[in-house]
């Protein structure tokens, strides 16, 4: 199983609840982590970038590496806002 994650400033991502160095240099990027039996490879474009040992027994939820925009329902205007003073 691949899934997909972005690297985030500290230069982690997180599968399955295991947070796993990739580096600060790769921060911004969106990696391929390659779930194995018993370890984690993370790649971006074709290069190996780490490789971790599974430490956690934890189901995968997400396979992308952000929610989709389209599931998220756009935000209502509520009569308690009030207009900018911004001009």
């Amino acid at each position: 199983m691949t899934v997909q994650r972005l690297v985030n400033a500290n230069g982690r991502v997180m599968v399955a609840g295991q947070y796993m160095r990739v580096g600060a240099l790769h921060s911004g990027k969106v990696v391929n982590v390659i779930v194995e039996d018993t370890h984690f490879r993370i790649v971006h474009e074709g290069e190996e970038l780490a490789v971790h040992p599974s430490t956690s027994d934890k189901p995968i939820t997400r396979v992308k590496a952000w929610p989709s925009r389209q599931s998220r329902e756009p935000r209502q205007a509520s009569p308690e806002d009030k207009a900018s003073s911004i001009s």
